[in-house]
């Protein structure tokens, strides 16, 4: 994604792996459960992630250390985009580098 910016595009970068937390979700949905969640126990194939699922304290630091930052900054950059522009796109680009064995293009 280094080629964006100088397209011309405001890029945010999430470094984190989202089974730290995902912040493509709602933290109105709940702390932990399912793939709609912040943060689940099981992997994209089902596999368990924890033997022991974080608790709710620990969850909840997650969402203060890294998913509010996030948000925070996606808040601000959006603000600078409105003020300055009529409309504005979001993209959420993904990596599933991993497991796309022939070459992609967007």
């Amino acid at each position: 994604m280094i080629f964006l910016p100088g397209l011309g595009f405001t890029v945010l970068e999430n470094n984190l792996n989202r089974y730290l937390i995902d912040p493509n979700r709602d933290p109105n949905e709940g702390l932990t459960g399912d793939y709609y969640h912040l943060v689940y126990p099981k992997n994209t194939f089902g596999h368990a992630l924890y033997q022991t699922p974080p608790s709710s304290w620990k969850i909840n630091r997650r969402r203060d250390q890294f998913y509010q930052p996030y948000h925070q900054q996606l808040q601000k950059l959006l603000s600078i985009k409105k003020d300055t522009f009529r409309n504005s796109l979001v993209f959420t680009l993904l990596d599933f580098s991993a497991f796309i064995k022939k070459n992609f293009m967007l």
